[in-house]
């Protein structure tokens, strides 16, 4: 789905995707674009997609915009909700680099993110961390090879379509 300009090489062996320079900051400036947010919805689209970007990430670059007049934040209900300027629509409108598929991390048309199936992902990553908590070295392993068979299984029913 994304062009091999979207991503670095995992560093180190984590296996965790991350953004090249710079590209964190477009995706957040275009998502307010379509409308506001607060940091959570941010970390909350990019865990649905597996993206590595944390608070850490996320909560200083949103400062980092505001700082610099291309978001408007203010605090609603204990959170800090975030709109685009105007200032930012141009500086998207007139600066975005062009990544390939830039505008297709939003589709979601295609591919729906319902409530069972963010469920089943939730429900897993929490049995994940769990297990690597408590889990002896046998059951992990174990654990890797159900996993592992769950993403050949994903894929093969990928390549199925």
């Amino acid at each position: 789905m994304f062009g091999s300009g979207f991503w670095e090489h995992p560093r180190h062996g984590t296996g965790r995707r991350r953004f090249k320079r710079g590209m964190l900051r477009w995706i957040v400036l275009k998502m307010l674009e379509a409308g506001e947010h607060h940091g959570y919805d941010f970390l909350s689209f990019f865990q649905m997609r597996g993206w590595s970007p944390g608070a850490g990430s996320i909560y200083p670059l949103l400062a980092s915009l505001e700082a610099e007049g291309l978001v408007q934040g203010r605090d609603e209900g204990g959170r800090r909700v975030y709109t685009i300027t105007d200032e930012g629509r141009r500086h998207l409108r007139e600066d975005a680099p062009p990544w390939p598929n830039f505008e297709g991390i939003f589709d979601t048309q295609e591919h729906p993110m319902n409530d069972d199936t963010q469920g089943s992902f939730d429900r897993l990553a929490a049995a994940w961390s769990q297990a690597k908590q408590v889990a002896k070295p046998d059951t992990m392993q174990q654990i890797v090879e159900i996993i592992n068979e769950a993403r050949k299984d994903i894929y093969s029913a990928l390549a199925d379509e």
